[in-house]
C-alpha cells in the first residue's frame, strides 16, 4: 500500500479534501501563507472555550504508520497555562479516542510542545523547539504492533529526530488524523491564527513511501486535453476548475458516463507549468473526482491513472456512485470511501519520473463505469502530485535537499540538515487532564535546545578517537635495526601518520556538552568558533547564554574557549533570508549589529566574528548586493579595531553549480573579509541517501574552484565533516548523526570504507549510514594541503573522530646524549605510505645511533610554537632531545630469533594483514602560557594498532574475534623479517567486519583496533 493519503488543499475546498470539513471557529483556505503550491488551510476566528478550530479526516490505516504536517504557527494566544494549543493529532476510527497528539503552546511567549498518547493518559519528553513565523515539518512513527512495552511513538521536527520511546504500550489502531486549534482556557479565543499544508500518510508496506514521508511539495495537475478515450458528453474543460464548483449543467460543467463502457481519460497540466521541474522526484499521485449519479440509483464508476498514451492503466475498485449528492470519491453515500493513489509508475513499475515516455508529463487520469444507469456524473477532476524539488529550496546545495532551514551544522543547518529554527525555546511541560477534552495544565520541564539536534547525552564509549599524535614521538622506529646490536634509528616524527602544515580549528555547536572535554583533551586548535548568536525575525541579534545549551555564552565560557585556542571567532547566524533582509535593509540594525559585536570582541578579546548568513537559494540580486554593501562595512568597522571578519560561503565545485545562486565567490576577493570559509560538506544533498557527505573529488574540485577565484589563498578556509547521517537508502531526507550516535545503529560493526571518500558506511533494513573517522577526515585535510590552501575548519566538536598525525609544522631535533655516539649503518624499516592512511613496512638502509660508551639513550622532549598574528601564520615548533630529563625513549632490541615469528596475538599467531597503521595517542598533555598563547608539551603517549584484512576463513575470523571476546588486555608483538614490534599490552577491539556467505561457512574482511594498556 504504502501511501495511504496526502493532501496540500489544492482543490482549494475543504468539502472536497477532507471528510470532517468543520468543527468550531474559522476554518478555510488561504492562498497567500502556504507551504508549496497555492493553497494551505487556515485556522483561526472566535473559539469558544474548550472548543476546537480544524479538520479531520478518516484514512484505512494500518497498525505502523508515519505522519506529516507542516505547520506555520503566525499567532498562538498566550497565557501561564499555554491552554491555547496547535495540535496534530491521529485518532481512532470514530474519532473518540486519541492515539496521539502533538500540542504546541505559548507560555509567556515562548512556543512549548508536548507528545500525549493514549488518550491524553501519559506523554513522551521532546527536545522540539518551535518558532513563530516558520514553516515547520512535523512528523511521527505510530508503531502499535510491537505489543505491550514494545510499542513506539517517535517524532522528527524538519527532519530531526526530537522524541523517540520503544517502551511503551499504546492502546489504539489511529484510522484519521487531524489538525487545528484547541482552546483549553476559560475565555474564547481570537487571536491564535494558524496554517497548515502538505499532510500524508504512509504505511510500511510496498517498496515506495514505507517509511518516513519526508521534505516534500504537494500541487495540483488538472484536465487540459483529450486522452485516449472520451466520455459520453463533455470535455475536458467542464471538470477543471479549482475549487469544484459542484455545479451540475449538462454541455458545460461535467462529464456524462451513461453506458456500462463509458470511460474518460484527460491529460493534465504540464509539470512545469506546476512548478515540477525534469529532475524532481516524484513521490506519489492521487486521484480525485467530486462524483455523483443523475439520479439515486445504483451505478458504479473507477478512477483511472496511466503514464502515457496507450499504457498500462492503475485503477480503483469499482464502487457505487452515491446519489444525487456531489461528494469526493464516493462508496455509496460515504465520501472518500474510494481512493486512486499511484506510488509508481503503472507501466514501468518504476518511480515515477518528471519527463520521459512514460511520466508525469504524459500521464492521463480519468473515470469510467461499467454500469452507467443512472448516469454517471463528474464535476471535477484532479491528480494531487507528491514531489520534492531537486534545486532551490532552502538547502545549500542545488539540488532536491530535504532542508527546511539550512545552515552548516546539524543545528543550526547547512544544507546538511533540516532542521529547526534556531531560535532557543525553553520547553514547558502541558499536562492535559484525563478527559477527551483537552485541558491542559502546567508541569515545569525545562528543555532548552536551540535545535532538535543539538542535545546529546554524554555517554561511555570504548572508541580512544578523536586522537591526535604527538608532534614528537619518544618512541619513534617502528622497530630497532635487525643487527645483533642494539643499534636504533632516531626520527623526529611518528613514521606512517601525516605530517600538517594546516591549521586546524572547529566549530561548537551550542548544546553538546562533550565538545568543551575535547578541545581541552590537547588537541592542535589554531581556531575555536563557538556559536552565540542568531538573528531574530526582525533582524536583530539573539545572544545564546550558558541556559540555552552548555556552549552558549557565558564569561566562563569564552574565558576557555580563548586558552584552548590560537585564534577565536564567534558565529552570528542567519538561517532564512527574511532574517537577513531585515538586517541589512535596516541602517539602525547594521549599526546596532557592529557596536553589539565590537562590545562582545572586547570583552572576551576574540579575534573577530564568523557571520554565516544562509539561505543563499532564496537571495534576490537586491539581497546579495545589500548583503555585499553590509560586510565591506562590517568588515572596515572592524579593522579599524584590530578585530577580523570571517564569512561563511557554500561550496560550487564549477561555475554552473554558482549560477544556481545570486553568489559569486570572485566578489569576496575585494570584500575586507579576513578568512572565507568554504562549506564543503554538503554533496550528498546533490544526489540520494547512501551518497557521502564529502567525495574525495568533490573536495579537490571545490578547492581548486574556489582558488581560481580567491587571489590571496591563505584567506581560504576549507570546512570538512566529522559527521554522519542515515535515512532511507535511495530517498532524500537525511537524518544527521555524530559518530557515537552511528555506533548506536544496527550494522555499525560492518561498515566498510568507501573509494571515493573514504567514509565509513553501511546499510541495514533498507537504511543507509555513514560516519567519519579519523582516516577519512585525514583524508580530506590531506588533499586541502596538498592544494596549498592553510586552513580546515570542521563541523563539528562533539562526539565525532579527529585528525590523527603531527602537528608539527617544522621540526629541527638535536640529540644531546650523556655519551658520543658513533653512527654505524644498519638495516631499519622505512614506511611506504598507501591508500587510507595506512602503511607497508619495508627494509632500507639507515643510519641508527649506537652509543659508545651507554647502552641507553634517555632523551626528552621540549617544544615550543611561535605565536604569529598574521591569519596565515603556521606555528611553528622545534623540540630538542636532552639526555638529563626524564622520560626516556625506550630503545628495544630486536626480538629474540627463539620467538615466534609472525604477527602474534595472545599467543596465536594471525594471518599477515593487508596492512598495518600505526598511531600514536596522547594521555598527558601539559598547558603553559608562552606570550599570551597557550602552548601544549606532550609528555605521555600510548600506541594504537589498526590491522586489515581483506580475505579471512571463517575459523580465522571466529579466532580473532574470540581473543576479542575475551575483554581483556593480551600480549602483542610482531616479529618478520625486516619489522618487529617488541612485546606489547594491548585491549583488542573490532573496528570493521563483513562477510560473504559460501555454503555453511564464509569469508570476511576485518579491521581490528590495538589499545596499548595504560600502566
Amino acid at each position: 500500500m504504502a501511501r495511504l493519503y496526502h493532501t496540500g488543499f489544492e482543490w482549494q475546498s475543504l468539502p472536497a479534501e477532507v471528510s470532517v470539513p468543520s468543527e468550531n471557529g474559522t476554518e478555510a483556505i488561504d492562498t497567500t501563507t502556504k507551504h508549496s503550491g497555492s493553497a494551505s488551510l487556515k485556522c483561526s476566528g472566535s473559539i469558544a472555550s474548550t472548543n476546537y478550530c480544524g479538520v479531520a479526516h478518516q484514512v484505512t490505516m494500518a497498525t505502523d504508520i508515519y505522519a506529516r504536517w507542516y505547520i506555520y504557527i503566525d499567532s498562538l494566544t498566550s497565557n501561564a497555562a499555554g491552554s491555547v494549543v496547535a495540535t496534530m493529532d491521529l485518532w481512532d476510527s470514530d474519532g473518540s479516542d486519541n492515539a496521539v497528539s502533538v500540542a504546541i503552546g505559548n507560555v509567556s511567549g515562548t512556543l512549548t510542545t508536548n507528545i500525549y498518547i493514549n488518550n491524553w493518559a501519559s506523554s513522551i519528553s521532546n527536545t522540539a523547539s518551535f518558532s513563530f513565523d516558520t514553516w515547520h515539518r512535523v512528523e511521527l512513527y505510530y508503531k502499535s504492533s510491537g505489543g505491550a512495552g514494545a510499542d513506539q511513538v517517535t517524532m522528527r521536527l524538519d527532519g530531526v529526530q526530537v522524541a523517540d520511546s520503544s517502551t511503551l504500550t499504546l492502546s489504539h489502531v489511529p484510522a484519521s488524523w487531524q489538525c487545528g486549534i484547541y482552546n483549553g482556557s476559560a475565555s474564547a479565543d481570537t487571536a491564535s491564527v494558524v496554517y497548515f499544508d502538505d499532510i500524508a500518510i504512509n504505511d510500511t508496506t510496498g517498496s515506495f513511501n514505507n517509511s518516513w514521508c519526508g521534505d516534500a511539495e504537494i500541487v495540483a495537475l488538472v484536465p487540459v486535453g483529450a486522452g485516449d478515450n472520451a466520455a459520453d458528453t463533455g470535455i475536458y474543460s467542464y471538470i477543471n476548475e479549482i475549487p469544484p464548483s459542484d455545479t451540475a449543467t449538462s454541455g458545460s460543467t461535467m462529464i456524462e458516463l451513461d453506458t456500462t463502457t463509458s470511460i474518460g481519460d484527460y491529460t493534465v497540466t504540464a509539470p512545469a507549468t506546476a512548478g515540477i521541474g525534469d529532475s524532481d522526484t516524484v513521490n506519489a499521485v492521487s486521484v480525485l473526482a467530486r462524483v455523483r449519479e443523475e439520479a439515486t440509483g445504483t451505478s458504479n464508476y473507477t478512477l483511472r491513472i496511466k503514464s502515457a498514451s496507450g499504457g498500462t492503466v492503475s485503477a480503483s475498485s469499482s464502487l457505487d456512485a452515491g446519489n444525487a449528492t456531489v461528494r469526493t470519491n464516493p462508496s455509496g453515500t460515504t465520501a472518500f470511501g474510494s481512493k486512486l493513489i499511484s506510488n509508481s509508475d503503472p507501466t514501468t513499475g518504476l518511480a515515477w519520473t518528471v519527463a520521459g515516455t512514460n511520466s508525469l508529463a504524459n500521464m492521463q487520469v480519468g473515470a469510467a463505469t461499467t454500469d452507467g444507469s443512472p448516469d454517471v456524473w463528474v464535476l471535477a477532476l484532479a491528480a494531487m502530485v507528491e514531489y520534492v524539488p531537486a534545486a532551490g529550496g532552502t538547502s545549500f546545495s542545488p539540488s532536491k535537499s530535504p532542508s527546511a532551514s539550512p545552515s552548516k551544522s546539524p543545528s543550526l543547518s547547512p544544507s546538511l540538515s533540516p532542521s529547526a529554527s534556531p531560535s532557543v525555546s525553553p520547553s514547558v511541560s502541558l499536562s492535559p487532564s484525563a478527559s477527551p477534552s483537552l485541558s491542559p495544565s502546567v508541569s515545569p520541564s525545562f528543555s532548552p535546545s536551540v535545535s532538535p539536534s543539538v542535545s546529546i547525552s554524554p555517554s561511555k564509549s570504548s572508541s580512544l578517537s578523536p586522537s591526535v599524535s604527538p608532534s614528537v614521538s619518544p618512541s619513534i622506529s617502528l622497530s630497532p635495526s635487525i643487527s645483533p646490536s642494539i643499534s636504533p634509528s632516531v626520527s623526529p616524527t611518528p613514521s606512517g601518520v601525516p605530517t600538517w602544515t594546516t591549521e586546524p580549528g572547529a566549530w561548537m555547536d551550542i548544546g553538546n556538552a562533550n565538545a568543551t572535554a575535547e578541545y581541552q583533551d590537547g588537541r592542535y586548535l589554531n581556531v575555536l568558533n563557538p556559536f552565540y548568536y542568531y538573528l531574530d525575525t526582525d533582524g536583530t541579534l539573539v545572544l545564546m547564554t550558558a541556559d540555552d545549551g552548555a556552549n552558549g555564552y557565558s564569561a566562563a565560557n569564552a574565558a576557555d574557549v580563548k586558552a584552548y585556542s590560537d585564534k577565536q571567532y564567534f558565529t552570528v547566524a542567519g538561517n532564512t533570508i527574511g532574517d537577513i533582509r531585515a538586517l541589512i535593509t535596516s541602517s539602525t540594525n547594521k549599526t546596532t549589529f557592529q557596536n553589539t559585536v565590537k562590545a562582545m570582541l572586547d570583552s572576551t578579546g576574540f579575534t573577530g566574528v564568523d557571520v554565516d548568513f544562509e539561505d543563499v537559494w532564496n537571495w534576490t540580486a537586491t539581497d546579495y548586493t545589500n548583503f555585499k554593501t553590509f560586510l565591506d562595512d562590517l568588515g572596515d568597522f572592524l579593522h579599524g579595531y584590530g578585530y577580523e571578519l570571517q564569512v561563511d560561503l557554500p561550496a560550487f565545485i564549477n561555475q554552473t553549480f554558482e549560477e544556481y545562486t545570486v553568489l559569486r565567490y570572485t566578489d569576496f576577493d575585494a570584500l575586507p573579509i579576513d578568512r572565507i570559509v568554504i562549506m564543503a560538506y554538503a554533496y550528498m544533498y546533490d544526489g540520494v541517501v547512501g551518497d557521502p557527505v564529502a567525495p574525495t573529488s568533490y573536495i579537490e574540485d571545490t578547492c581548486d574552484y574556489v582558488m581560481s577565484k580567491i587571489t590571496d589563498i591563505s584567506r581560504i578556509v576549507m570546512g570538512v565533516p566529522s559527521f554522519g547521517y542515515h535515512g532511507t537508502t535511495g530517498g532524500s531526507d537525511f537524518v544527521e548523526d555524530t559518530k557515537l550516535q552511528s555506533s548506536t545503529y544496527t550494522g555499525y560493526d560492518t561498515a566498510a570504507r568507501d573509494d571515493g571518500s573514504y567514509e565509513m558506511k553501511w546499510a541495514n533494513g533498507g537504511q543507509s549510514y555513514l560516519y567519519q573517522d579519523s582516516t577519512a577526515m585525514n583524508n580530506k585535510r590531506l588533499i586541502i594541503q596538498n592544494k596549498g590552501i592553510q586552513h580546515v575548519q570542521v563541523w563539528v566538536l562533539g562526539d565525532n573522530d579527529w585528525f590523527t598525525g603531527d602537528e608539527t609544522v617544522s621540526e629541527s631535533p638535536s640529540i644531546s646524549p650523556s655519551v658520543s655516539p658513533s653512527l654505524s649503518p644498519s638495516l631499519s624499516p622505512s614506511v611506504s605510505p598507501s591508500a587510507g592512511g595506512s602503511f607497508s613496512p619495508s627494509v632500507s638502509p639507515s643510519v641508527s645511533l649506537s652509543p659508545s660508551a651507554s647502552p641507553s639513550i634517555s632523551p626528552s622532549l621540549s617544544s615550543s610554537k611561535s605565536p604569529s598574528k598574521s591569519p596565515s601564520a603556521s606555528p611553528s615548533r622545534s623540540p630538542s632531545i636532552s639526555p638529563s630529563i626524564s622520560p626516556s625513549i625506550s630503545i628495544s632490541p630486536s626480538v629474540s630469533p627463539s620467538v615466534a615469528a609472525g604477527y602474534v596475538l595472545n599467543g596465536i599467531e594471525l594471518p599477515r594483514p593487508k596492512f598495518l597503521k600505526r598511531e600514536f595517542i596522547n594521555i598527558g598533555v601539559d598547558h603553559n602560557v608562552l606570550t599570551g598563547k597557550t602552548c601544549r608539551d606532550y609528555h605521555s603517549v600510548k600506541e594504537k594498532y589498526l590491522l586489515s584484512w581483506e580475505v579471512l576463513s571463517k575459523t580465522e575470523v571466529d579466532t580473532i574475534l574470540g581473543i576479542v571476546a575475551l575483554g581483556t588486555a593480551v600480549d602483542f608483538y610482531i616479529n618478520v623479517e625486516g619489522f618487529q614490534i617488541s612485546l606489547t599490552s594491548v585491549i583488542p577491539y573490532v573496528a570493521s567486519i563483513s562477510y560473504s556467505v559460501l555454503g555453511d561457512s564464509y569469508i570476511g574482511s576485518l579491521e581490528l583496533e590495538l589499545i596499548e594498556e595504560e600502566t
